[in-house]
């Protein structure tokens, strides 16, 4: 078998798909992966195709219908039609008028009249002549068997307003399966947003969890040396130990939180389990100076969600007119043409036009109830509409205020963070001069580990929080410009 090169698109792929399982990852380069193959944007595009396929069923409405028919038919008899008996009639009838012309001939001529025997010898020879004179009164319709060909068509001329609307309903609903596929990336992008965000968080909190612990071990040490030297008893040693150990179980369970967040982030970019992760971006702040009513006016008009019930909302009301269609006439030209004349009937044309009206008179009022269904229908759909415009308005000055309380807060616990440190350096300082104890110092470095912990939580919410605004007015992309530009700490 001869071997077919592969598409050099196929090839392009492929390469594609594995440069995506290694290398530096960026946030923005995660949020392109996760789109790249999900399944749920995949089907969601698939649906928008299926729509744009109605659309385009829709406009072929308008067009004429041809249909090519052929038949082959094999009849019990032969379809004729016999007229004999009016031969028959016919011929006997003429037969005794002879007769009695030849009569009244020989009465005039003084002959004598015909007897009965004569008249009939001379009527059986009149209807034998006109046998032969007359043709048989007998036809074939339809041959037993027979065949035939024919193109028919119909041509739309009015049908009440209901094609056009069926166009409107079908472009309608090919923008509702647009929107629907802005919703599924954006669904997609939040969830490897999220994901992203976490390992980012994660691995700063291990690192914090490692610094503590590295602390909280150089303390044992000191105060081993100062248990050896007599200026420290075994109670406060014990509690640099405990300490020590506590800070090893964190570490230890914030690592157990990382891996399980690099396996989440692992199924958002839609790798293996084991594939590597390495992300080039960290958790830094940049600011957002917008006001809200900017992100409110880009909600409106933007939101695929708003977008969706509006392209829904244009759908019912052409069902409204499509209904309405239904109660008035419909006019149509119809024409066929045979191609196969050999087997067609004297009473069958060659070809013919004309045009079809359909009014329906009475439907048992289906047709209004159903006409009312979809005036409801209509409302109904107002009804989302104006509903799902609140609960996205609500939704972005939601997400707005958690941008800003998290951001008050980060900027709050970023001055908390100088004390802490301060004061960790000095109970440090008065522990090695004997003036402090062990649990002085464990406890700066714990307010210390708290207050940079709270800080990125802290900045991950406000992340999540920008996430959640760009999203609900409808700027998802907008989140990589921010993320990309802006001030830096």
């Amino acid at each position: 078998m001869k071997r077919r090169p592969i598409p050099l698109l196929a090839l392009a792929g492929l390469l594609l798909v594995n440069a995506a399982w290694s290398g530096p990852l960026s946030l923005e380069q995660a949020l392109d992966e996760a789109l790249a193959g999900h399944p749920a944007v995949r089907a969601a595009a698939e649906r928008v195709e299926q729509r744009r396929a109605a659309e385009r069923q829709a406009r072929g409405h308008f067009l004429p219908t041809l249909r090519l028919e052929a038949t082959y038919q094999h009849l019990d008899a032969p379809l004729s039609f016999d007229l004999s008996p009016i031969r028959s009639a016919m011929i006997q009838l003429q037969a005794a008028n002879q007769t009695e012309f030849a009569n009244v001939y020989g009465l005039l001529q003084g002959n004598p009249a015909l007897s009965a025997g004569q008249r009939a010898e001379l009527a059986q020879t009149f209807a034998a002549g006109l046998e032969g004179l007359l043709p048989p009164f007998e036809s074939v319709l339809k041959d037993q068997n027979n065949h035939g060909a024919s193109l028919s068509g119909v041509q739309p001329l009015f049908m009440g307003g209901k094609l056009l609307a069926g166009r409107r309903a079908a472009r309608a609903e090919a923008g509702a399966a647009r929107a629907e596929l802005e919703r599924a990336r954006a669904d997609v992008r939040g969830e490897a947003l999220r994901a992203y965000l976490g390992v980012l968080l994660l691995r700063e909190a291990c690192a914090v969890r490692q610094a503590v612990l590295e602390g909280m071990r150089a303390h044992r040490e000191d105060a081993r040396r100062l248990q050896q030297e007599g200026l420290l008893n075994r109670v406060q040693v014990m509690r640099a130990e405990v300490a020590v150990a506590e800070a090893e179980r964190k570490l230890f369970d914030e690592r157990s939180g990382l891996d399980l967040a690099e396996q989440a982030l692992r199924h958002a970019l839609g790798r293996a389990a084991d594939a590597e992760l390495e992300l080039v971006d960290s958790l830094r702040f940049r600011a957002l100076a917008d006001s809200l009513d900017p992100w409110l006016a880009a909600a409106r008009g933007r939101q695929p969600l708003l977008a969706q019930l509006e392209c829904k909302q244009a759908a019912v009301r052409q069902k409204v007119a499509a209904e309405r269609a239904d109660l008035l006439p419909r006019l149509a030209g119809v024409g066929r043409y045979e191609l196969l004349d050999e087997d067609l009937s004297a009473l069958e044309p060659r070809w013919v036009v004309g045009l079809r009206l359909d009014y329906p008179l009475f439907q048992g009022f289906r047709q209004a109830a159903r006409l009312q269904e979809a005036r409801h229908q209509t409302r109904e759909v107002d009804d989302l509409r104006e509903q799902a415009g609140r609960q996205v308005d609500l939704w972005v000055r939601r997400a707005y205020s958690q941008l800003r309380s998290a951001e008050e807060r980060y900027r709050r616990l970023e001055a908390e963070g100088g004390l802490a440190r301060e004061n960790l350096a000095l109970n440090q300082a008065r522990f090695r001069t004997g003036l402090g104890t062990s649990l002085d110092v464990v406890d700066a470095w714990l307010l210390e580990e708290k207050i940079r912990l709270e800080r990125l939580a802290s900045l991950q919410q406000y992340y999540l929080g920008l996430s959640e605004l760009t999203t609900a007015s409808g700027q998802p992309e907008r989140f990589v410009e921010i993320w990309r530009s802006g001030e830096e700490r």
